[in-house]
């Protein structure tokens, strides 16, 4: 738990960069705490293209709020873990 409200505390101070899908979706990852999330499955949650799906993911990514790990063609988002635990 101590990690998701971290992950909160980002979201708040990211608010002003995201778009309300972006704030949303992140909720969403936060919440669920989602791993190995897709652009296929954010693209079916939010009803938009793979692409934009892909963009959103990779905007997340770069604004630190998740890590993308690629396997093969596939790529995989989660929280970014934080570099101070375990």
């Amino acid at each position: 738990r101590l990690k998701n409200k971290k992950q909160l505390a980002l979201l708040t101070q990211l608010d002003g960069a995201l778009d309300a899908r972006l704030l949303e979706g992140a909720n969403w990852i936060v919440e669920g705490n989602l791993q190995n999330l897709t652009a296929g499955k954010w693209s079916k949650k939010y009803g938009v293209s793979f692409e934009t799906a892909r963009k959103d993911l990779n905007r997340l990514t770069e604004l630190g709020f998740l890590e993308k790990e690629v396997n093969g063609h596939r790529h995989y988002f989660r929280l970014r873990k934080d570099p101070n635990e375990d």
